[in-house]
């Protein structure tokens, strides 16, 4: 029982440890790095020195037979300003890309003062939504600076006027015509992107449409997934961006439902108007950019004919009611892995209680915990009634293990001579243990993916359930990172201190030490987390040592 119990918490232990270095674990220099990464990006609304040299283009391959080249007039770069009730975005003529996009409800950081959320900012002479016919047969296409339609560089979207659009058009000296349309809805953090290929030329055009989102990523977490997606053949396929920066080129072939772009919290997807067989290549770029391509099957277009591609483009939070603005399949984006089915009840089931019953995120977290604590309640008692036997049972098995500590074979003949005559088993508290270790895994996930806690108060001093709680930040404690004093993470570490204590202890002094050492490991470890997972932690270990005393108390 002892061996059994310790193997279940060093077990807890090692998986907590290794999450913890996941998501919190500094990298040396990272800080530094993203703070030049910063001052490197242009500011909101900014657009490239013209005296920069473009970066270099692979020569097109020579057009294709029957074009004949024709004058086309290059017309200047505009900068079109979309303000939405949600978002304001900028377009511009050079590629006719997004280059800018920021969140009205969403802020940079905590503070007061804080400037919105920037979803979308890039280095100098980057756009993301970029076109381009992939197999070349269109010369001029990437970096072409497209005639605009608006007349002006400023578009309102509201609930008055409805829909509006922009719509960006480009020829080429062949006569191939490029026509991207941009249609914005308020309240909706969904854009239509539509893509019309014209063949104005004197032969066949044979070739590919590609539609590219581009990201800059800094250091991103290896735990909780940050990086390109893709929904592919109904499964969403994560591409992690250190095997792209490696091999420089990845590509997936399949039905293709979305492509995307996720952070911790937020998502920039591309979503094909039908689920089709396409092709998907992810392409690392300079200054830690990345860049995930959805190409198009292969159009074939004689001379006056014309092939429509009509796509959704959403950038906005990953909350479950927000990705629905992108249809079904846009909501396989909120994925927590093998306990999904556990997580996404638990977080719609938090998002309902805040909505509905009361708005606090941190007692909707109490509420659930326990919830759970109710569901568990009578395997808990089960395990806590072994347990109580066994804390019985103590003495005389210390008195077999001294009698035959010569001889191991003739001591586990005893111990479980014991465990017969007093009709225990062991195992039987370590078993719902066991089971409840993939609901926390799955709670775990999901308070720290859940855009829903992102700034959101508790009470007190807790402003930000996805930060680490802090008190007096004025103090520089060693090793504890954000400074201040980790309040509701000591009182944490108290509770599983006297949780602990409760529990019968080892018989082997050793397995008791260690035993009584993860408190102080889980303290440590749990000093980085998000208050919201320390809050629930908390929560969970003062029932559960209210029910063990319960137990307890009746069995005496």
């Amino acid at each position: 029982m002892e061996q059994v119990r310790l193997i279940i918490a060093l077990t807890l232990c090692v998986v907590v440890f290794i999450a913890w270095g996941h998501f919190f674990g500094p990298k040396p220099g990272d800080r530094i790095a993203q703070q030049a990464q910063e001052e490197s990006l242009p500011q909101p609304g900014s657009r490239p020195d013209p005296a920069m040299p473009p970066a270099a283009l692979t020569p097109p391959p020579a057009p294709q037979a029957g074009m004949e080249q024709q004058a086309v007039e290059a017309a200047p770069e505009r900068i079109i300003t979309v303000e939405t009730p949600l978002f304001v975005a900028q377009l511009s003529s050079q590629g006719a890309t997004l280059v800018h996009l920021l969140l009205k409800d969403y802020r940079k950081t905590n503070e007061a003062d804080s400037p919105p959320k920037e979803l979308v900012v890039l280095p100098a002479n980057m756009g993301t939504l970029e076109t381009e016919l992939a197999d070349g047969s269109t010369p001029g296409l990437a970096g072409a600076v497209f005639n605009v339609s608006a007349d002006g560089d400023l578009l309102v979207v509201d609930n008055a006027n409805g829909n509006r659009e922009v719509v960006f058009f480009w020829t080429s000296p062949y006569g191939v015509k490029v026509e991207k349309k941009f249609v914005f809805r308020p309240d909706a953090y969904v854009m239509d992107l539509v893509v019309t290929v014209y063949n104005g030329s004197g032969g066949p055009l044979s070739d590919r449409l590609g539609v590219t989102l581009v990201s800059q990523m800094e250091q991103v977490s290896r735990y909780g997934f940050e990086g390109p997606v893709a929904l592919l053949d109904r499964r969403l396929e994560e591409i992690k961006i250190g095997k792209v920066r490696k091999d420089g080129l990845l590509a997936k072939e399949g039905n293709i439902g979305f492509s995307g772009i996720m952070t911790r919290y937020f998502l920039s997807a591309l979503i094909p108007e039908t689920a089709q067989n396409a092709s998907m290549r992810f392409t690392p770029r300079e200054a830690s950019v990345i860049a995930a391509t959805l190409i198009h099957p292969r159009m074939v277009l004689a001379p006056g004919q014309q092939q429509v591609f009509a796509h959704q483009a959403y950038f906005g939070p990953k909350s479950p009611h927000m990705l629905k603005q992108g249809g079904e399949l846009l909501t396989k984006a909120l994925n927590f892995g093998w306990f999904d089915i556990i997580a996404k009840p638990c977080l719609l089931l938090m998002i309902w209680i805040h909505d509905s019953l009361i708005p606090n995120y941190g007692v909707a977290i109490i509420l659930i915990t326990i919830l759970v604590k109710l569901l568990f309640w009578p395997l808990s008692n089960k395990s806590y009634r072994s347990m109580n036997q066994m804390k019985k049972l103590a003495p005389l098995m210390q008195e077999i293990r001294e009698k035959h500590k010569d001889d191991k074979r003739k001591m586990n003949e005893e111990v479980f001579a014991l465990y017969r005559t007093y009709k225990v088993n062991p195992m039987s508290g370590c078993l719902p243990m066991l089971l409840q270790i993939p609901v926390f895994i799955a709670l775990y996930k999901m308070l720290y993916g859940a855009i829903e806690l992102r700034h959101a108060p508790f009470m007190l001093w807790i402003n930000d359930l996805s930060a680490p709680d802090r008190l007096f930040t004025f103090l520089n404690i060693p090793f504890i990172e954000p400074p201040g004093l980790p309040v509701l993470t000591l009182i944490m570490g108290a509770s599983m201190f006297l949780q602990q204590k409760m529990a019968p202890p080892p018989a082997d002094p050793m397995q008791a030490k260690m035993m009584m050492a993860l408190p102080i490991v889980f303290t440590f470890i749990f000093i980085g987390f998000p208050s919201g997972l320390v809050l629930y932690w908390l929560v969970n270990n003062l029932l559960s040592m209210a029910q063990q005393y319960y137990i307890q108390k009746k069995a005496d």
